[in-house]
């Protein structure tokens, strides 16, 4: 009896024609146990349909044939039932088919040909009981089966992928947090909303709504139309293009505004809402103040920005809680501009602070001016700005302030210089006394950076010349405060600040600069010697640069702690690079052992530029100063001898590894050796 060994069929729902009466048409090629077709002929064909793990339809066929090239088509659907109802099948349901067919006609020996699961459902056949809604969690732009959305529609998968942008554009709704997306997320390698997680689970917001490109709504309620924004505050709203609102009931609209005080709105151009409350219109405006709780009555209520970019934000108008207005630079203190507002209440606080006199006598704070100019009321002169009683000068600029005992020259608030008689003739300062008869003439004791005078000020250089054995000092500081910056001698200038020179002729030990501290404290730190050097982006910085032999007796302390380290990563493949290393003898030219003081020894060491190629990290540009402050700097490479204990500690590591590894094979080697020795005596002993 022949049978069936061969089966090919197609149920491909997608080309798959239905008839009025919503039948499945199923099609196979059969052939028999020896692969030839089963050509013009009646088979028997029995369909059974599972729902989950039971069948819930079987249904016969008697009638069917096989055309000449052995195709069997037919409806499933329009046989004869033998269980349920073709109509009644659940689609919803995880579906499969079995399939049995007879190829000697009848029912009576049918092979089963397997369960073949029903990939995609038919719309004709699900139309009538469809439902969307799942108890599952749609998965929103994680990895998932579509079939567990709550409601979907785009790509086949909700995956991110790129650079694919159609995978990225989709419409669902999450019913476990009553949040809709529809649009697009795309990774354009920038934070959140931009990173293509925007539609992650974690980053949907309970009851949310998000429609565009990149649109994140992650607030509770919160509402994101549009292009790269991010809702983040409850009850949030962010609209428009890079857009965000981030605190509770933000509403932020227009291009890059930020709205990220409670209850804020962001309106415009880079515009930002900071403070409770506030509102922000126009373009790059000024913002600030608490976005919470306590409300600051000096923080921003309304502003209108009239600035040109972030460095330069500015408000045409400013109101503040209090009610203090500004338009565009009215304040308390300056009323001069023509466009202030002032209103009739400060205007009635302000009366008796400028009054002017028939006399020709002024007051500033006063309504009885005793002089041209009275000036009452102030503060301490200090590098402030807005200090002391009376200014000359700009706000901000270089100007002179006073107070009742102080005259401060400042620039920008720094200190600056203050010049008397800088065009020439002399000064005296205390008195009573004549014509002052030098440059500076002080009558009376003088001191410098001491609390209590004992003498009167003469300085004449700083030389000293002497003769026999004992100590002499040019310059001579000393500072006896106990527990804090106190400096024996300070040097700045503006070449050198501290220069120590000695020219020895005798047997002694000879010292440039000496640091030491002698301290009888038991904690805190002391440093005999501190340098350090710091510049802008280009200059060379050394805290400490020797030109001859370095020499020391304690330990050379390399700062290593994990808190200062960030990107570490473990150092692989030591041994193929320490193999392309050329460890090399030399003698430094004899120009250079005179002007930069090096050994006219043999040395041994890498050659910089070859050592570049390998482990360019250990290599670094440096300079040599010159000779004098106006011959040329030496510029040279210089090598990071500390930093290759790293790299050779690595490549020893690898180095054993490999040994190890030898050892193991050579071990199993001569197990094997030892094993075929005993084998061969073996036979040999037969």
């Amino acid at each position: 009896m022949r049978r069936i060994i061969t089966l090919l069929s197609a149920m491909l729902f997608m080309a798959t024609t239905f008839a009025q009466n919503e039948f499945i048409n199923y099609k196979a090629v059969v052939k028999d146990a020896n692969g030839d077709l089963v050509t013009n002929q009646l088979v028997g064909v029995q369909f059974t349909i599972y729902e989950d793990v039971g069948p819930s339809f079987i249904e016969n066929h008697t009638t069917v044939s096989t055309d000449l090239n052995g195709l069997l088509i037919v409806d499933i659907g329009s046989g004869t039932a033998t269980l349920g109802t073709f109509n009644a099948i659940d689609w919803s349901k995880y579906t499969n088919l079995q399939v049995e067919i007879d190829i000697d006609g009848g029912l009576d020996n049918l092979v089963d040909m397997g369960l073949t699961e029903f990939k995609s459902v038919p719309y004709a056949l699900t139309a009538g009981n469809t439902a969307f809604g799942t108890m599952a969690n749609v998965t929103s732009n994680a990895l998932g089966d579509i079939d567990n959305d709550d409601f979907v529609f785009g790509s086949t998968q909700l995956a991110h992928n790129k650079p694919p942008i159609e995978d990225d554009s989709r419409m669902f709704f999450d019913k476990s947090k009553g949040a809709f997306r529809a649009g697009a997320t795309l990774d354009t390698n920038n934070p959140l909303p931009e990173n293509g997680t925007a539609w992650d689970d974690a980053n949907v917001g309970e009851y949310s709504f998000a429609a565009g490109v990149n649109a994140a709504a992650t607030g509770y309620g919160s509402v994101s139309i549009g292009v790269n924004n991010l809702a983040s505050g409850g009850w949030s709203t962010a609209l428009g293009v890079g857009t965000q609102a981030t605190n509770q009931d933000a509403f932020s609209t227009g291009r890059s505004t930020i709205a990220s005080g409670k209850t804020s709105t962001a309106m415009g151009s880079y515009t930002k809402a900071e403070s409770t409350y506030s509102t922000a219109l126009g373009r790059y405006n000024i913002g600030g103040g608490s976005p919470g709780f306590p409300i600051v009555l000096t923080d921003p209520l309304f502003e209108i920005g009239n600035g040109t970019n972030d460095a330069n934000r500015n408000n045409a108008l400013t109101v503040l809680k209090n009610g203090t207005i500004t338009a565009p630079s009215f304040d308390l203190t300056e009323i001069i501009d023509p466009k202030a507002l002032v209103t009739k209440e400060y205007a009635d606080a302000q009366s008796g602070n400028f009054t002017s006199l028939s006399n020709g006598n002024t007051g500033v704070n006063t309504i009885t001016p005793e002089n041209e100019l009275h000036v009452m009321g102030g503060s301490d002169a200090s590098l402030a700005n807005d200090s002391g009683y009376f200014q000359i000068g700009p706000e901000t600029g270089a100007n002179m302030v006073f107070d009742t005992n102080e005259i401060i020259a400042r620039n920008a608030g720094a200190a600056t210089n203050l010049y008397l008689q800088a065009e020439g003739g002399n000064t005296r300062i205390g008195g009573p006394g004549g014509a002052p008869t030098n440059t500076l003439s002080v009558l009376g004791d003088a001191v410098v950076n001491e609390d209590t005078p004992s003498s009167s000020v003469h300085a004449l250089s700083g030389i000293k010349t002497h003769t026999g054995s004992f100590d002499a000092y040019g310059v001579y500081g000393e500072n006896n405060i106990a527990d804090f910056y106190g400096y024996g001698v300070y040097g700045k200038g503006g070449y050198t600040g501290v220069n120590g020179i000695v020219t020895p002729s005798g047997g002694s030990s000879y010292f440039g600069v000496v640091g030491e501290v002698f301290g009888s404290n038991t904690s805190g730190t002391n440093y005999g010697v501190f340098g350090s050097a710091s510049g802008n982006v280009g200059s060379t910085n050394y805290g400490v640069y020797a030109s001859g032999d370095l020499a020391y007796t304690g330990d050379i302390i390399d700062a290593s702690d994990r808190m200062l380290k960030t990107n570490i990563s473990t150092i692989s493949n030591a041994m193929t690079s320490i193999s392309l290393l050329n460890p090399s003898k030399y003698f430094i030219k004899e120009s250079y052992q005179k002007s930069m003081n090096m050994s006219d020894k043999a040395e041994f060491g890498f050659i910089a530029q070859e050592l570049q190629e390998v482990f360019p990290d250990l290599v670094s540009n440096n300079v040599h100063p010159g000779e004098t402050k106006e011959a040329a700097p030496i510029e040279y490479l210089g090598v990071n001898y500390m930093g290759l204990i790293p790299i050779l500690t690595k490549g020893i590591q690898e180095q054993q590894q490999e040994i190890q590894t030898l050892k193991t094979k050579v071990e199993s080697q001569d197990q094997t050796i030892a094993t075929l020795i005993a084998r061969i005596e073996a036979l040999e002993n037969r």
